[in-house]
């Protein structure tokens, strides 16, 4: 009887539309679809629906086989809420996931308004993309889970997970304490890894994120040699290549119980990051955003507040995370960085350096109209550390000579901390530091170089000049006031 009715209200439609246009033959009208009126499960509605049909999904919180694990079927339709993602709730009950696509799914295989909750997967607890490329727009994500099991299967993807060539385009959507665990509640576990509380993303995707809010999003792991990274978005270790666009968006206290309390990135892949807010995320290191391993990260026109790279210790020694810090950003091996007008305020690297960014092991970083003000480092560099590799460093190979390079242009830094060395910015161990045209504002302070301080390779030249030894400074202006300059530990000046 429901499939009678719909077929003749897909005939009344196709003949409606052909009188108006006038055309005796040509493509069907799209059919409308209700749930639960049609069908009373929108899996069956998927089922009976044709390319270009959409189906409408009623008022309610929609659970049991039929309303999870939805398989769009390669199918070019729309699903959509009547009345907005907040009245209309997959509730997936921790039996699986609401939506998977896995047959070639285009831009026009569209999820709009659909609030989804307590799904539970390996990966992606709400959403599975296998070499798909739906839209998902207006939708809410909460409490979804993915869990890592015992069988040396890691969590990915607490509400998305995306995988293969992927492209799909993420719109005005709200993910909101959603989890990647490394696996259950077995303090042993094995190494396995939480990756992207809320979104993870596997080699050969290219996603789009547009006017996103993502809060309270966690990548963790109860084990004790278990990882997390990413705390909202991450993408997979070793998986390239990818590319990942994330714009307007905003990420509030999210965390990762080692790197990327908000953002992890990883292998040689491009991502761009603009008109984005970082607000109290935290992670054993790189507060906001960890990138690892060829990566070539853009930020343009973003906040970073109060971020955080917590103080923890691993097998009672201090984990290498806390050796790279970056309180807001924090990472390198062999990257590209670049940063653009672009705010750091009060973020905090609380055992390690650079309290707002961080950069080591051969990295090359740009730091263009930047604004630094009241971040705080434990060691070195208030602000703004630049090095090489750190005595361990993760995930390279070659822990010997790699100096980074950073050229800072147009920056203003003011109010800066640091326990150690570098209230502003510190230039470590031999790596290369130009400045140019910044201003040192008031109240930059450490024990050594209120202001600058840079290490070279050598301890023992005590004549060196700030313009020799492995870094420029030029145009750059001096606050009067308690600002200091240290270089190689052998010359300090007060301005």
């Amino acid at each position: 009887m429901i499939t009678t009715a719909l077929s003749l209200r897909r005939a009344r439609q196709s003949l409606l539309a052909g009188v108006i246009l006038g055309l005796a033959a040509g493509p069907a009208f799209s059919a409308t679809i209700l749930v639960p009126q049609d069908f009373t499960t929108i899996q069956e509605a998927v089922d009976a629906a044709t390319n270009g049909d959409r189906i409408i999904v009623g008022n309610g919180v929609y659970t049991g086989v039929g309303n999870r694990d939805i398989d769009f079927l390669g199918k070019q339709v729309v699903v959509e809420s009547l009345n907005g993602p907040g009245s209309c709730i997959i509730d997936c009950e921790g039996l699986g996931r609401a939506f998977i696509f896995q047959t070639g799914e285009t831009v026009d295989s569209i999820v709009r308004g659909i609030g989804m909750r307590n799904g539970m997967a390996a990966s992606g607890g709400a959403v599975l993309m296998m070499s798909a490329s739906p839209t998902i727009v207006g939708c809410v994500f909460e409490d979804n889970t993915a869990l890592g099991t015992t069988e040396f299967v890691d969590g990915k993807g607490g509400a998305i997970a995306c995988f293969g060539a992927s492209s799909p385009l993420i719109d005005r959507c709200g993910f909101f304490g959603n989890r990647a665990i490394a696996s259950d509640d077995n303090p042993i576990g094995g190494l396995l890894t939480g990756i992207g509380g809320a979104i993870a993303l596997g080699g050969g995707t290219d996603a789009l994120i547009t006017t996103s809010t993502f809060v309270g999003n966690q990548a963790m792991s109860p084990a004790i040699v278990g990882s997390g990274f990413g705390g909202a978005i991450s993408t997979e270790l070793f998986a390239s290549p990818l590319s990942l666009t994330v714009l307007g968006s905003k990420f509030k206290n999210n965390s990762a119980s080692i790197a990327g309390g908000a953002v992890f990135l990883f292998g040689s892949n491009q991502v761009t990051i603009e008109d984005t807010a970082f607000a109290s995320n935290s992670g054993q290191s790189s507060g906001a955003i960890a990138f690892q391993t060829g990566m070539d990260l853009t930020v343009r026109r973003s906040l970073f507040l109060e971020n955080t790279a917590r103080e923890e210790i691993t097998f009672g020694v201090p984990d290498v995370q806390e050796q790279i810090g970056g309180g807001a950003i924090g990472g390198g091996t062999d990257s590209v960085l670049l940063l653009e007008d672009s705010i750091f305020l009060n973020n905090r690297a609380l055992a390690g350096r650079g309290g707002a960014v961080s950069c080591v092991d051969n990295t090359t970083s740009l730091i263009i109209r930047c604004y630094f003000e009241d971040n705080e480092a434990a060691l070195q560099g208030g602000a703004v550390t630049n090095q090489e590799a750190p005595s361990v460093a993760p995930f390279s190979s070659d822990l010997l000579s790699n100096p980074s390079v950073m050229e800072m242009v147009d920056c203003m830094l003011l109010g800066n901390s640091s326990g150690v060395m570098g209230g502003a910015v510190a230039n470590l161990e031999g790596s290369l530091l130009t400045m140019t045209t910044s201003t040192f504002g008031d109240g930059n302070t450490a024990p050594v170089g209120a202001t600058f301080v840079s290490v070279g390779r050598s301890s023992d030249d005590t004549t060196a000049s700030v313009t020799t030894l492995n870094q420029m400074i030029t145009e750059c202006t001096l606050s009067i006031i308690e600002t200091g300059i240290a270089v190689d530990g052998g010359l300090a000046r007060t301005e």
